[in-house]
């Protein structure tokens, strides 16, 4: 779950990184004359980048609510475990409580 996560927030990182690149690459080329041809071309692959970055973005926002989700759903069940193993132990204490005084009273009528 957690591991799913970081592998979708190293693809948006790795996908932001080669955006920028693509940009930065384009920025180089434009406004130099005759280099048009490179520019539109270089265009393309900033376009196709940003696409990738969205799509990257867009299963990294999926996987981070599928995680919390997760990580919501394990602490209710903890939850009701910790109760439960909680009222269990309270159960058993006061069992063991009954069984120290019944035998404290039988001690006491023994030894009158």
């Amino acid at each position: 779950m957690l591991k799913s996560r970081d592998a979708a927030l190293t693809h948006y990182n790795n996908s932001l990184t080669n955006l920028e690149s693509k940009q930065a690459n384009l920025a180089k080329y434009q406004g130099k004359p005759g280099k048009e041809d490179r520019v539109l071309s270089v265009e393309a692959e900033v376009v196709e980048a940003q696409k990738k970055v969205d799509e990257d973005f867009k299963q990294l926002q999926e996987v981070t609510q599928h995680t919390f989700e997760e990580i919501s759903r394990f602490r209710q069940e903890k939850r009701v475990e910790f109760k439960k193993n909680l009222t269990d132990f309270v159960r058993m204490q006061i069992e063991h409580c009954k069984k120290v005084i019944c035998c404290l009273l039988n001690l006491k009528i023994d030894l009158i």
